[in-house]
């Protein structure tokens, strides 16, 4: 499989998120929390679920485990950086595959932004996110499932205070990005759970 795999658009409606109860001019707009989220699982997700490792050639498929050290330039400024492992089976005659990625995600000063630059957030992890997730893939399909759990600070404006997510997901479709995905769990200390899908 010579593509990313996914890239998912979370547009996610939840409370605020605060370490502390500093009053509701440092709570997040909504615009703003469907950024956070948004970006806390996309930049790590599509910079790790691309090509996999090669492997020898062969009706057999072959087994790995690779470390994974990279660093991800944020789409306004700053980075992200993700270390971990992936261990896999993949057979190049066939193409099919079956992966486990287990990842720390650490974002510092990542400026992001919405499509129509209305919202802009900053992200430092404080102290990160972990990100597992597996993804199986047969005949142009897959299936995937994930969960990503950590704390964050954001600063938006004069306006900067910790979120903690606590989320599974789980997804499938095809190999060329297109796929259906559901979403539950916690962020900022609220309940969601949301279904979405990637054209």
């Amino acid at each position: 499989m010579r593509r990313t795999l996914l890239a998912a658009a979370l547009l996610v409606g939840v409370a605020a998120c605060s370490d502390d109860p500093t009053g509701p001019d440092d709570a997040l707009t909504a615009a703003e929390r469907a950024l956070l989220a948004q970006s806390l699982f996309a930049f790590g997700f599509e910079a790790t679920a691309t090509d996999p490792p090669s492997a020898d050639a062969g009706p057999v498929a072959a087994d790995f485990d690779v470390e994974i050290d990279l660093t991800v330039q944020c789409p306004v400024a700053g980075s992200l950086d993700i270390s971990g492992s992936l261990d896999g089976t993949v057979d190049e005659q066939t193409g099919d595959l079956a992966f486990d990625y287990e990842l720390t995600q650490v974002h510092a000063s990542c400026v992001v932004r919405s499509d129509d630059g209305s919202v802009e957030l900053r992200i430092d992890g404080e102290p990160g996110t972990t990100l597992a997730y597996s993804i199986s893939a047969s005949e142009g399909a897959y299936d995937a499932s994930g969960t990503l759990e950590g704390g964050v600070r954001y600063t938006s404006g004069d306006r900067s205070s910790v979120c903690t997510a606590d989320l599974a997901w789980s997804g499938s479709g095809e190999v060329d990005g297109s796929g259906s995905f559901s979403l539950s769990g916690s962020i900022c200390g609220t309940s969601v759970s949301v279904a979405f899908s990637k054209e």
